[in-house]
């Protein structure tokens, strides 16, 4: 009965950073309707992460994945593994994306192509480099279909500023030792 309350209640003390108390309100969530379970595993996992407490995290995610397979289940999870310097468990949580639904009306809702920039960036950082340039390199498909380097156009269109784009880009190639940078940095929109 109060189940909307304290999905409610919950997602402000997230916003708040309340972290701890949103985890308290999304565990008072016993309700039987399965989006209202989602989401409260969704904001306990997400609360994890945030307080940098990756196992809990992936728990809560691994919870709600079963329950709904949403690609924003499965892209936070994703994230978690990498934090955990995981590369590998990462990129196979985040290949699911692809294949999960898609969440209406969610309020942190990402764009895959924002997923991909955000997966890569942090796989770099945990030096999976490799894994990153994959990621790149779906992204840079995405760009080059969009035909653009106007920033608000890309924002239309779901995917980050090409700068930002660039300079990670230009990190992973080095990092990566492409044989070809300039060519391949040529084939993105101007």
């Amino acid at each position: 009965m109060f189940e909307r309350y304290y999905l409610k209640k919950g997602w402000k003390r997230y916003t708040q950073k309340s972290y701890e108390r949103a985890i308290k309100l999304a565990r008072k969530v016993k309700s039987g309707d399965t989006e209202m379970l989602i989401e409260a595993k969704r904001l306990e996992g997400l609360s994890y992460y945030k307080m940098r407490v990756y196992d809990l995290a992936i728990f809560a995610m691994e919870k709600a994945i079963h329950l709904g397979n949403y690609k924003n289940d499965w892209f936070n999870m994703a994230m978690c593994y990498a934090k955990k310097n995981q590369v590998e468990k990462a990129n196979k949580a985040f290949q699911n994306i692809y294949m999960a639904k898609t969440l209406s009306g969610y309020m942190h809702q990402l764009s895959i192509p924002e997923m991909l920039f955000q997966f890569a960036r942090t796989a770099f950082e945990k030096k999976g480099y490799d894994i990153a340039f994959k990621r790149l390199v779906e992204l840079k498909q995405m760009y080059i279909g969009a035909n653009t380097s106007d920033t608000e156009e890309l924002k239309r269109k779901g995917l980050p500023s090409l700068n930002a784009y660039l300079i990670l880009v230009k990190k992973v190639l080095k990092a990566t030792n492409h044989p070809d940078p300039e060519r391949w940095l040529s084939e993105l929109p101007k």
